[in-house]
């Protein structure tokens, strides 16, 4: 009985350490031209949580969408020698939909620059000018 027991508890510390040490494993990833990533969204759709990934000095034209948490992404050699140019300039260059998302070192270029929603912004401005002329208009039949 006591070897049953033993061998029981041996398989479920080396489960528990085969699991663990899969959590526990984070990789790099590197972007470059002649690398086996040569965009910056086919890196983030191989990464796994924990990952990070180097970009390779140059220009990327595209818009990267992370989705993965616990991620970085940085430039190998910093936001001079490596950029990001919206491939759809109605887009974002980097849109993060996850939690601890880290990413640093990057000039980027070309990408939407819209703080508020088009529509959203129309109706504020047309509310403000109901309201300025609701204003002056009492003032002036009263």
């Amino acid at each position: 009985m006591k070897n049953g027991k033993a061998i029981a508890i041996g398989v479920i510390l080396a489960l528990a350490l085969v699991f663990f040490a899969s959590i526990c494993t984070a990789s790099t990833i590197y972007v470059s031209d002649n690398g086996v990533y040569s965009t910056i969204q086919a890196a983030v759709n191989a990464a796994s949580s924990g990952d990070t990934i180097i970009v390779g000095d140059g220009t990327y034209i595209e818009n990267i969408e992370v989705n993965m948490k616990h991620l970085t992404i940085r430039s190998e050699n910093g936001s001079g020698s490596t950029i990001v140019q919206a491939e759809d300039p109605d887009d974002d260059v980097f849109r993060v939909t996850a939690d601890y998302v880290n990413i640093c070192g990057f000039t980027v270029k070309h990408a939407d620059d819209d703080l508020l929603d088009d529509d959203l912004l129309d109706d504020l401005l047309d509310d403000l000018l109901d309201d300025l002329l609701d204003d002056l208009l009492d003032e002036w039949y009263v």
